[in-house]
C-alpha cells in the first residue's frame, strides 16, 4: 500500500505541504526560546559588532545587529545582560565566548540585520547548560 495515497488520496498539494512541514520539523526539532524583552540579552560579535539576542534553541541563536554578517562565517559571540551574576555564571561554565557559524541573514523594516547562527563550538551537554543560563531569571541559580 502506498501511504501517500492512503492519507492524502491524490491531493498532490497536500502531499507536498506535508513533506515540507515534515522536513522543517526535522531541521528544527528543538524548542526555541524567545528572550524576555524586560531582561534583554546583548551580544558582542567578534569584539566589534553590538547586537541583541532575539531567540535561541539548543542548536542555535538568532540575533539582530546593524551590520550584515555573511553566511558560513565563524564568529565569536559574548552574551551580556548588565548583571555581574550573569557574566560570572557564563564565565564559570566556560561560556565567556562562544563560537557560532552564521547560517542566514536578512534585513528588516527597522533597517537592522537579523541573523541565524549555529552553535558550533559546544557539545550537547554544554548547549543544554548554556540554554539553562540564557533562560534563567535574575534570581535563579543554574547547576
Amino acid at each position: 500500500m502506498n501511504l501517500k495515497h492512503y492519507f492524502f488520496g491524490r491531493d498532490k498539494v497536500g502531499i507536498k505541504d506535508a513533506i515540507k512541514h515534515h522536513k522543517r520539523n526535522q531541521l528544527r526539532g528543538d524548542a526555541r526560546h524567545t528572550v524576555d524583552k524586560d531582561v534583554p540579552i546583548n551580544i558582542l560579535v567578534d569584539n566589534r559588532y553590538e547586537g541583541k539576542l532575539i531567540d535561541f534553541s539548543i542548536s542555535g541563536i538568532s540575533f539582530k545587529c546593524k551590520e550584515y554578517l555573511a553566511r558560513k562565517n565563524k564568529l565569536t559571540i559574548e552574551f551580556t545582560r548588565g548583571e555581574n551574576e550573569f557574566a560570572n555564571m557564563l564565565k564559570q561554565h566556560g561560556f565567556s565566548k562562544v563560537v557560532v557559524e552564521v547560517k542566514w541573514g536578512t534585513i528588516s523594516k527597522d533597517k537592522l540585520y537579523y541573523h541565524g547562527a549555529k552553535l558550533s563550538s559546544l557539545n550537547v551537554a554544554q548547549k543544554e547548560t548554556l540554554s539553562r543560563i540564557l533562560t534563567k531569571k535574575s534570581e535563579e541559580k543554574v547547576s
